[in-house]
């Protein structure tokens, strides 16, 4: 039996609050600013129709905790807060399964994924599992930025503690209902493409879904997938 000892992250985000009230409430408890810079998502066409705009975030606030007993004390937390502030959004939890680091040896060149493209849309359902690539946006073109957004693989900017201060990175994320085997699948397939084509210095982490719960109905749910179409 493996010995590992997984880490957890949890992600708070409300749609009708400044951050003047549960803002504050979340970062007595220790939650920090995700420091989103334009505060909204870019997805691909087909996913962008299931939506009136790119989801507009009120508060994103991000806490990581050492242990499942303490991940449940602060959901339990969390929940009174966002209760008692009548909040619309929703909290979520997450393992990291995996957290890998990959620097290129050559010069990056683009090919095509192992994938058809990512159809990603809302559904009832909680996501099951997500995986985030993280490079600074200065290492990648917008062409780049085009090609994960074409295929289906959303993007988001946010600014990153560095050695060198904030910085901002880059953040293509995707995330799925289908089962954890398909989610370590597709992370895997994503980490040889990135060291087969040499792209830019990045993060790759895998995170299981732990617990998820919204309240009062909010429209700006990330979308998930429910299948992969494999090449």
């Amino acid at each position: 039996m493996s010995n590992k000892k997984y880490t957890y992250d949890m992600h708070v985000a409300t749609e009708n609050d400044d951050g003047s009230v549960v803002g504050t409430a979340l970062k007595k408890i220790g939650f920090v600013d995700d420091n989103l810079v334009d505060r909204r998502i870019i997805m691909n066409e087909d996913t962008q129709r299931f939506y009136t705009a790119c989801p507009l975030i009120a508060v994103h606030v991000s806490k990581k905790v050492d242990d499942i007993i303490e991940l449940r004390r602060l959901e339990s937390l969390v929940d009174g807060i966002m209760l008692e502030t009548n909040s619309v959004g929703y909290w979520h939890s997450e393992c990291i399964l995996s957290d890998v680091h990959i620097t290129p040896s050559r010069i990056f060149k683009l090919k095509y994924f192992p994938f058809q493209k990512l159809r990603s849309k809302l559904n009832e359902e909680n996501k099951v599992w997500d995986i985030h690539i993280s490079v600074p946006r200065n290492s990648i073109s917008d062409e780049i930025v085009d090609f994960f957004v074409e295929n289906g693989i959303y993007f988001l900017a946010r600014k990153k503690s560095t050695v060198n201060g904030l910085e901002e990175h880059a953040v293509f994320t995707v995330q799925g209902i289908n089962g954890i085997e398909e989610g370590k699948r597709l992370f895997n397939s994503l980490c040889d493409w990135v060291r087969e084509t040499n792209f830019p210095s990045c993060d790759i982490k895998l995170e299981l879904t732990t617990g998820m719960k919204k309240y009062n109905s909010p429209l700006n749910i990330p979308p998930t997938i429910s299948f992969i179409d494999w090449r």
